[in-house]
């Protein structure tokens, strides 16, 4: 969607709706009245919204794959619409009555596609007054082309500029204010000047390092834009006395009057107040500037900022609902303040300096977060687990190496003692989070744990994985004494068929006031020592299956020797972490499960395509919502996030579709359906109060939805 927000109040916020894929143009017409909107996918449409409004206009559908860029006329009576490199169309649309008034295909748009188009007014006769044809410009790889459109005719004429020897990749487009010369920016960096009525080549300035990214003019001032962030303010784009007409006039005499830099490559700069400029940053900062009379150092005052890539993860701190905490792909940890949507923290960890390489999105990043008191917990594709203070964003500590393959989701305990989390190749461990120490290692899943909850008591947690599998653990540490008389067995010279406690290892007896020592998880339980240590004694293993009641697995012990009944004894045991209980999906892995406040019952989501409601009593699903997520021709679609209302009364589910819907627990009916998002829901929140629920996604958006009740 298109969102319109008024830069004085952050709560004012208008959505528009109308597009069923990412966004890849946006102009505003100069009468401020109308706004296009061009999107990519299998409807690549054009929409055209009145801005006062916030309605829907025109809906332009002749595109068939991509649009690469939109751009308004100087008098707001056409728009120019280009296709991507598949589509490679070009189009010239009336409002007069909505219709096409001139086209273009194939040659001379660039086989790569169009990367700047611009107008530049009406074109001028020899004596420099203007006709009544338009001009425009496009650019692309090693190629600038000059566009004459006569509204008369409906006849659209190109030209291709002459650039001698020089070959560049253009990315940026300016007309001068008089119309006579067009600059163009380049991924090397420099500014180039050609002659509009001659369509040659003048001059061409360095200006930046990692590519020019974006040009705009303002009172015979020109604002460039790089991709490191630099912001370059020139004077001299045009001159009373050079008209530029003659073949091999020089070009403008360009100083720099002023500079400045932000965040990121400089994607775009907007005039507004004829002084002042928005900036925007392929980083997803917002920057306001004044940049006429700003001095020699421009000064950027930040006025936003986001994600610069897909957001995955997002979570509350217990009891807070004014601030939430969203990861994102970029290496970005973000604590937001909702009050004002500002950011109240940037949480930087050192892996994301450790470049996969190859661009912004090949970093390390945290895929899965636990918000507790005062910190921000996260788990990372390096396979680290980083701690953050929530305050500031400062780095705390770090557990080294958690897991092998990456940390693929994370949970801290209601009691703040512990975290346990999920890996990549299907590990789920319990960490100290004083000491950063493994308190232990559950390793039953055979493929990437995506959930993991630790219910109210702090003894039991829950993991899910794309093994199809739930699993149920029970992370407390039994120990005891079994008072043993004396056995009364007829002969002890027979095998003795017994059970056996899950995990259990016989080592030895000891006696005469015996123990048992066994090794659980490899770890030795240690007894009280005693003089005589007696290694086999059989008559001993049927009080094992009193030291705690589980199902049993038999097991045949081989004969052992005798001992005399005489003795009395006392059996030592100590139990660790075990498997309590499995609920296996019939198809497809789990990729989000939320556990309700009851403690039994939880919600999964995953490739089933279903939204899955289990007790934990029960071996088979309680409830199973077929299609809950459905495409534009209702085929289903697959859930990635899932989360449960704190009172228990709601549960939130997002996925493949775009969509976020709300669906009441008790009855399982859909309460009603969000868009918003142009990319997969990737992560569910509810604000400890239930009164929001947040989602994130691929798109790069974090939403924040009013529940009313």
């Amino acid at each position: 969607c298109v969102v319109v927000s008024d830069l004085s109040d952050p709560h004012n916020q208008h959505f528009l709706r109308g597009h069923d894929g990412p966004i890849t143009s946006l102009d505003m017409s100069k009468d401020g009245k109308m706004l296009a909107s061009g999107q990519v996918g299998e409807n690549s449409d054009v929409i055209v919204w009145d801005a006062e409004n916030k309605s829907l206009l025109y809906r332009l559908s002749t595109h068939e794959h991509g649009i690469a860029k939109v751009a308004f006329s100087h008098d707001s009576r056409f728009l120019l619409t280009v296709g991507d490199a598949i589509d490679k169309s070009l189009y010239v649309w009336a409002f007069v009555d909505g219709k096409i008034a001139a086209s273009a295909k194939g040659t001379p748009l660039p086989e790569s596609g169009v990367t700047a188009a611009v107008w530049g007014g009406f074109e001028r006769d020899i004596k420099k007054r203007p006709t009544n044809r338009y001009i425009l410009a496009t650019a692309g790889q090693k190629q600038v082309v000059i566009w004459i459109y006569d509204p008369s005719t409906g006849k659209l004429t190109p030209e291709r500029c002459q650039t001698g020897a020089q070959v560049r990749n253009y990315t940026c487009l300016a007309f001068s204010d008089d119309g006579e010369v067009l600059f163009a920016g380049s991924e090397s960096g420099d500014l180039s000047a050609f002659s509009v009525r001659n369509r040659s080549l003048l001059s061409c300035l360095p200006v930046c390092s990692a590519g020019l990214l974006t040009v705009n003019l303002v009172d015979h001032f020109l604002i460039t834009g790089g991709g490191d962030g630099s912001i370059t303010v020139m004077t001299g784009v045009t001159a009373a006395n050079d008209s530029y007409a003659a073949a091999g006039a020089r070009g403008p005499s360009m100083q720099v009057v002023s500079r400045g830099r932000g965040q990121g490559g400089i994607k775009s700069v907007s005039i507004i107040n004829g002084r002042d400029a928005l900036i925007g940053t392929d980083k997803s900062y917002l920057y306001r500037c004044q940049i006429i009379g700003g001095g020699a150092e421009l000064s950027l005052k930040l006025v936003s900022e986001s994600h610069a890539a897909g957001v995955i993860a997002v979570g509350f701190p217990p009891d807070v609902s004014d601030h939430v905490v969203s990861s994102a792909e970029d290496g970005s940890v973000r604590v937001w303040d909702l009050g004002d949507y500002s950011v109240k923290a940037r949480c930087e960890g050192k892996a994301q300096a450790k470049a996969l390489g190859g661009g912004a999105h090949n970093v390390h990043h945290a895929t899965s977060l636990a918000v507790a008191v005062g910190c921000v917990m996260t788990g990372w594709t390096d396979g680290d687990v980083r701690c953050f203070d929530e305050e500031t964003g400062e780095h705390l500590w770090t557990i080294n190496n958690a897991h092998r393959g990456g940390v693929s989701c994370l949970c801290v305990a209601p009691n703040q003692a512990f975290i346990v989390s999920g890996g990549e190749e299907g590990d789920v461990r319990v960490w100290d989070v004083r000491s950063r120490e493994m308190l232990c290692h559950l390793k039953e899943h055979t493929a990437r744990v995506t959930s993991t909850a630790v219910m109210k008591d702090c003894q039991t947690a829950i993991s899910a994985s794309r093994d199809r599998s739930a699993l149920c653990w029970d992370l407390q540490v039994r120990s005891g004494t079994v008072q043993c008389g004396r056995p009364a067995f007829t002969h002890l010279y027979t095998p003795v068929l017994t059970s056996q406690i899950p995990h259990l290892q016989l080592m030895h007896i000891v006696a005469p006031y015996l123990s048992l020592v066994y090794v659980s998880h490899n770890r030795l339980c240690q007894c009280i020592p005693t003089p005589l240590v007696l290694p086999r004694l059989s008559f001993y293993l049927p009080y094992l299956p009193q030291l705690y009641p589980l199902q049993p697995t038999p097991l045949l012990f081989p004969l052992l020797p005798a001992f005399s009944p005489s003795h009395c004894c006392s059996l030592a045991f100590c139990q660790h972490e075990r498997r309590v209980s499995a609920h296996t999906q019939r198809m497809g892995g789990i990729n989000s499960l939320a556990l309700h406040q009851n403690m039994v019952n939880t919600v999964t989501v995953g490739q089933e395509k279903k939204v899955t409601y289990w007790d934990l009593r029960e071996e088979q699903p309680v409830r199973v919502i077929d299609k809950a997520h459905a495409g534009s021709y209702g085929e289903a679609m697959e859930g990635l996030a899932t989360a449960i209302s704190h009172d228990g009364k709601l549960v939130a589910t997002g996925g493949t579709d775009q969509r976020v819907l709300l669906w009441d627990f008790a009855t399982g009916k859909l309460v009603v359906t969000g868009i918003g998002h142009s990319g997969d829901v990737t992560g569910l929140s509810f604000s400890p109060d239930d009164k929001q629920l947040v989602s994130v996604g691929k798109d790069g958006m974090v939403f924040v939805w009013n529940i009313y009740r």
